[in-house]
């Protein structure tokens, strides 16, 4: 019922300003989005975030990360003041934004979607934060230009995939636009530009988390690395296996995995974030 409220608002609001003619209803449009683009305001127990929810995908992140990955939150609870994240597949940086609360803390935010990253940065800028720099690149076990192949161009979809169209089932998929990107490996990105060094990694990138891994092995090994979270699908055990592999040659640990009990059931019940730890 309420979408076919909505529904009827948004053709009464389109008939509206087709009637204003091709330039002045461009116009109209222009100003409407503007204005008609909500803030959400949501209330996290380090403080209080604001996001910019240009479309529905964008509104679901920010309502719902503190709910759909209460394992990533305590995780970023167990941070030490000074310590540095690397958020890589940030999205629209519901998280990065979290972990930037905590006093002391300096938050490194990497999103290749040129949609995405744009509301990231209005995030940003909104919250008046400024312990998040944000970076629009992808990672992979190799550095160069490649396609960043996007299932969908709505702001805050996902997933997407560099360097090839493979989901996080391990399964081609339709590419809906490619977008030029670029991409580093972690250790060519940290050799070439010596940015704050990661304490702590969050790998949320629906599909290539093996050749991001693959290409941070020696980032991965250092000891000032205390933890990683990567997001794996359990069902592609040789996978899973093949990431568990890089990780604990580098001296990472796995901890614990976990999932909201919203996924029990579905098409993401295999889905869950692994947690590493410095042995």
């Amino acid at each position: 019922m309420k979408q076919t409220i909505i529904d009827m608002a948004g053709k009464v609001i389109r008939t509206g300003v087709g009637l204003l003619g091709r330039r002045n209803g461009a116009v109209a449009s222009a100003h409407l989005s503007e204005q008609l683009a909500p803030v959400l305001t949501v209330k996290t127990k380090s403080g209080t975030l604001q996001f910019f929810c240009p479309g529905h995908a964008a509104f679901w992140q920010a309502e719902k990360f503190q709910i759909s990955e209460p394992e990533t939150i305590e995780w970023i609870d167990t941070f030490d003041t000074g310590d540095v994240l690397w958020d890589i597949g940030a999205n629209v940086g519901a998280y990065s934004l979290y972990a930037a609360l905590k006093p002391g803390l300096k938050v490194l935010a990497f999103e290749p979607g040129a949609g995405n990253y744009y509301v990231l940065n209005r995030n940003i800028e909104m919250n008046k934060i400024d312990n998040v720099a944000s970076y629009c690149l992808a990672f992979n076990n190799v550095s160069y230009l490649d396609y960043f192949y996007m299932s969908s161009t709505q702001l805050g979809e996902a997933p997407h995939s560099f360097a090839q169209s493979i989901d996080w089932q391990g399964q081609p998929f339709a590419a809906k636009f490619r977008q030029t990107a670029l991409g580093f490996s972690i250790d060519d990105f940290i050799d070439r530009f010596a940015p704050p060094f990661p304490n702590h990694i969050k790998v949320d990138v629906d599909g290539n988390e093996n050749r991001i891994i693959q290409g941070g092995e020696k980032t991965l090994s250092d000891t000032r690395l205390k933890s990683l979270l990567v997001e794996l699908n359990t069902d592609r055990t040789e996978y899973c296996r093949e990431v568990f592999a890089h990780l604990e040659k580098a001296g990472l640990k796995f901890h614990s995995r976990r999932h909201a009990s919203m996924f029990e059931s579905g098409p993401y019940a295999s889905v869950y974030n692994h947690i590493f730890v410095r042995s």
